[in-house]
Protein backbone atom coordinates (compact mmCIF):
# COMPACT_ATOMS: atom_id res chain seq x y z
CA UNK A 1 0.00 0.00 0.00
CA UNK A 2 1.22 3.66 -0.59
CA UNK A 3 2.53 5.77 2.04
CA UNK A 4 0.36 8.65 0.73
CA UNK A 5 2.15 11.85 0.45
CA UNK A 6 5.31 10.31 1.95
CA UNK A 7 8.95 10.63 0.24
CA UNK A 8 12.13 8.72 0.31
CA UNK A 9 15.42 10.56 -0.53
CA UNK A 10 18.11 8.78 -1.98
CA UNK A 11 21.87 9.80 -1.47
CA UNK A 12 24.56 7.74 -2.78
CA UNK A 13 27.93 8.57 -0.62
CA UNK A 14 31.51 7.96 -1.48
CA UNK A 15 34.16 9.27 1.25
CA UNK A 16 32.05 12.44 1.95
CA UNK A 17 33.13 12.02 5.32
CA UNK A 18 31.33 15.18 7.64
CA UNK A 19 29.70 16.15 4.24
CA UNK A 20 27.56 13.01 4.63
CA UNK A 21 26.59 14.38 8.27
CA UNK A 22 25.73 17.57 6.79
CA UNK A 23 24.14 16.58 4.43
CA UNK A 24 21.30 14.34 6.15
CA UNK A 25 21.10 16.51 9.02
CA UNK A 26 19.81 19.10 6.52
CA UNK A 27 16.84 16.74 5.65
CA UNK A 28 16.22 16.04 9.13
CA UNK A 29 15.49 19.56 9.55
CA UNK A 30 12.98 19.74 6.42
CA UNK A 31 9.78 21.38 7.64
CA UNK A 32 8.42 18.72 5.25
CA UNK A 33 8.27 15.89 7.85
CA UNK A 34 6.43 12.71 6.10
CA UNK A 35 10.70 12.23 4.91
CA UNK A 36 12.81 9.35 5.47
CA UNK A 37 16.30 8.70 4.01
CA UNK A 38 18.21 5.92 2.19
CA UNK A 39 22.31 5.84 2.15
CA UNK A 40 24.12 3.67 0.17
CA UNK A 41 27.59 4.31 0.74
CA UNK A 42 29.70 2.79 -2.73
CA UNK A 43 32.52 1.34 -0.36
CA UNK A 44 34.01 4.52 1.58
CA UNK A 45 37.14 3.82 2.90
CA UNK A 46 36.93 3.47 7.42
CA UNK A 47 38.47 7.25 8.02
CA UNK A 48 35.42 8.41 6.33
CA UNK A 49 32.47 5.85 7.23
CA UNK A 50 33.97 6.22 10.90
CA UNK A 51 33.02 10.01 10.93
CA UNK A 52 28.91 9.23 10.43
CA UNK A 53 27.98 5.27 10.95
CA UNK A 54 27.45 6.33 14.79
CA UNK A 55 25.41 9.33 14.00
CA UNK A 56 23.04 7.25 11.17
CA UNK A 57 22.56 4.38 13.56
CA UNK A 58 20.94 6.65 15.72
CA UNK A 59 18.75 8.14 13.33
CA UNK A 60 15.35 6.28 12.99
CA UNK A 61 14.31 7.62 9.56
CA UNK A 62 17.93 6.71 8.12
CA UNK A 63 18.37 3.46 6.60
CA UNK A 64 22.07 3.06 5.85
CA UNK A 65 23.44 0.27 3.19
CA UNK A 66 27.42 -0.47 2.40
CA UNK A 67 28.56 -1.73 -0.82
CA UNK A 68 31.66 -2.42 -2.13
CA UNK A 69 32.70 0.42 -4.34
CA UNK A 70 31.00 -0.32 -7.78
CA UNK A 71 30.94 3.63 -9.44
CA UNK A 72 28.31 6.57 -9.20
CA UNK A 73 26.08 5.17 -12.01
CA UNK A 74 25.95 1.55 -10.58
CA UNK A 75 25.30 3.40 -7.27
CA UNK A 76 22.34 4.82 -8.93
CA UNK A 77 20.66 1.95 -10.54
CA UNK A 78 20.52 0.00 -7.24
CA UNK A 79 19.01 2.83 -5.67
CA UNK A 80 16.21 3.27 -7.83
CA UNK A 81 15.53 -0.79 -7.70
CA UNK A 82 15.54 -0.24 -4.39
CA UNK A 83 13.32 2.87 -4.61
CA UNK A 84 10.99 0.76 -6.92
CA UNK A 85 10.26 -1.82 -4.29
CA UNK A 86 9.25 0.79 -1.30
CA UNK A 87 6.17 2.30 -0.77
CA UNK A 88 6.77 5.51 -0.70
CA UNK A 89 4.88 8.01 -3.15
CA UNK A 90 7.67 10.44 -3.66
CA UNK A 91 11.39 10.34 -4.03
CA UNK A 92 14.40 12.87 -4.11
CA UNK A 93 18.00 12.21 -5.16
CA UNK A 94 20.70 13.55 -3.30
CA UNK A 95 24.40 13.40 -2.96
CA UNK A 96 25.98 12.55 0.20
CA UNK A 97 28.15 16.59 -0.32
CA UNK A 98 24.76 18.57 -0.68
CA UNK A 99 22.66 20.68 1.39
CA UNK A 100 19.51 20.82 1.10
CA UNK A 101 17.57 24.52 2.03
CA UNK A 102 15.17 23.29 5.09
CA UNK A 103 11.93 24.14 2.55
CA UNK A 104 13.29 22.49 -0.52
CA UNK A 105 11.38 19.35 -0.25
CA UNK A 106 8.02 21.07 0.83
CA UNK A 107 8.20 23.49 -2.14
CA UNK A 108 9.00 20.32 -4.53
CA UNK A 109 5.97 18.44 -2.98
CA UNK A 110 3.96 21.05 -3.73
CA UNK A 111 5.03 21.45 -7.27
CA UNK A 112 4.14 17.80 -7.22
CA UNK A 113 1.20 17.76 -6.35
CA UNK A 114 0.01 20.49 -8.93
CA UNK A 115 0.75 18.33 -11.41
CA UNK A 116 4.20 18.01 -12.40
CA UNK A 117 6.27 15.04 -12.26
CA UNK A 118 9.65 15.88 -11.68
CA UNK A 119 11.09 19.12 -10.16
CA UNK A 120 14.76 20.54 -9.76
CA UNK A 121 15.97 23.20 -7.88
CA UNK A 122 18.63 25.87 -8.00
CA UNK A 123 21.55 24.88 -6.46
CA UNK A 124 25.41 26.64 -5.41
CA UNK A 125 28.22 24.75 -5.77
CA UNK A 126 31.07 25.82 -2.47
CA UNK A 127 34.31 25.52 -1.58
CA UNK A 128 36.03 23.32 1.33
CA UNK A 129 35.47 26.79 3.27
CA UNK A 130 31.37 27.11 2.69
CA UNK A 131 32.52 29.99 0.46
CA UNK A 132 30.07 30.05 -3.04
CA UNK A 133 32.32 29.72 -6.14
CA UNK A 134 28.75 29.32 -8.56
CA UNK A 135 24.99 29.49 -8.62
CA UNK A 136 23.21 27.68 -10.76
CA UNK A 137 19.37 28.70 -11.23
CA UNK A 138 16.79 26.56 -13.27
CA UNK A 139 15.18 28.71 -15.82
CA UNK A 140 11.82 29.13 -16.63
CA UNK A 141 12.21 30.51 -20.12
CA UNK A 142 11.55 27.93 -22.69
CA UNK A 143 14.31 28.94 -25.07
CA UNK A 144 16.83 29.37 -22.14
CA UNK A 145 15.68 25.63 -21.07
CA UNK A 146 16.35 24.09 -24.73
CA UNK A 147 19.38 25.97 -25.23
CA UNK A 148 20.73 24.35 -22.04
CA UNK A 149 19.75 20.86 -22.55
CA UNK A 150 22.17 21.60 -25.69
CA UNK A 151 25.25 21.34 -23.59
CA UNK A 152 24.20 20.04 -20.03
CA UNK A 153 21.46 18.79 -18.03
CA UNK A 154 18.35 21.27 -16.85
CA UNK A 155 18.71 19.77 -13.43
CA UNK A 156 21.86 19.04 -11.21
CA UNK A 157 20.05 15.26 -10.45
CA UNK A 158 21.12 15.58 -6.45
CA UNK A 159 18.18 18.18 -6.84
CA UNK A 160 15.54 16.30 -8.08
CA UNK A 161 12.19 15.33 -6.38
CA UNK A 162 9.79 13.10 -8.35
CA UNK A 163 6.84 10.82 -8.36
CA UNK A 164 6.74 7.34 -8.35
CA UNK A 165 5.37 6.66 -11.55
CA UNK A 166 8.43 7.57 -13.18
CA UNK A 167 10.26 4.96 -11.55
CA UNK A 168 7.88 2.15 -11.66
CA UNK A 169 7.56 2.68 -15.50
CA UNK A 170 10.98 2.95 -16.60
CA UNK A 171 10.93 6.51 -17.39
CA UNK A 172 13.43 7.67 -15.45
CA UNK A 173 16.34 5.74 -14.97
CA UNK A 174 20.24 5.39 -15.38
CA UNK A 175 22.19 3.25 -18.11
CA UNK A 176 25.31 2.45 -17.61
CA UNK A 177 26.60 2.94 -21.15
CA UNK A 178 26.91 6.67 -20.14
CA UNK A 179 29.28 6.48 -17.18
CA UNK A 180 32.25 8.05 -18.05
CA UNK A 181 30.45 10.98 -19.35
CA UNK A 182 31.59 14.47 -17.04
CA UNK A 183 28.92 14.57 -14.15
CA UNK A 184 27.39 11.35 -15.63
CA UNK A 185 24.15 10.86 -13.27
CA UNK A 186 23.01 14.25 -14.53
CA UNK A 187 22.77 13.57 -18.27
CA UNK A 188 22.30 9.96 -17.67
CA UNK A 189 18.89 10.80 -15.93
Amino acid sequence: MLKKNSILVLIQTYNDGKYLVKAIKSLLNQTYKKLDILVLDDGSDKQNTSIYEKFIKSQKRVKYIYRKNQGIIKSSILLTKIAKKTSYEFFAKMDGDDISSKNRIKKQINLLKKDYDLVGCNYVRMNSKDKIFEMNYCSRNEVSRTNQLMVESIFAHGSICFKRFLLDKNILKYDSRFSNLPFPEDFNM
